[in-house]
């Protein structure tokens, strides 16, 4: 986790980091059921992850990826990416079974995708958005701004 610029304790990114350590407790979980082969802890490990990046992913798309978009469209692009993979794997695999080695590789590549967000994209911010980009930001964590298809249109 990022610890190195500071940014894990700045403003709306605070939040975001404090998502990113309770989500990745929620894969260590699943990784946990997963290796006990009992298919109701699976669905309900499932089920608290989702419900941990659904209000995440949403704050981190109109917000942080919207404004990083205005100037690494291609980079965006990958992260949101990798936000549909992860959920398409969690959600679409089985939980038994072969659907197991599924959710083990989206912990995994949502691992990945934390630490590149952490690592990368909130040191970025915080030194290059300017104070109208993180009154967005505190728009869409405030709720003020909703219109999902923001990165996609910018």
């Amino acid at each position: 986790m990022c610890e190195h610029c500071g940014c894990e304790g700045f403003g709306r990114l605070r939040e975001l980091h404090e998502d990113h350590l309770a989500i990745l407790g929620a894969g260590t979980r699943l990784t946990d059921a997963v290796s006990s082969g009992n298919p109701d802890a699976v669905r309900k490990a499932v089920a608290a992850l989702v419900a941990m990046l659904e209000p995440h992913e949403r704050n981190e798309e109109l917000g942080l990826y919207r404004e990083m978009a205005r100037g690494a469209p291609e980079y965006v692009a990958n992260l949101l990416g990798e936000h549909e993979e992860v959920g398409r794997l969690i959600e679409s695999s089985p939980r038994t079974g072969e659907g197991m080695a599924a959710l083990l590789d989206a912990v995994r590549r949502l691992q990945l995708h934390i630490f590149i967000e952490e690592q990368d994209l909130f040191p970025y911010a915080i030194q290059m958005f300017t104070g109208v980009q993180w009154d967005l930001i505190e728009d869409v964590h405030a709720g003020r701004l909703e219109k999902r298809d923001s990165v996609r249109s910018s």
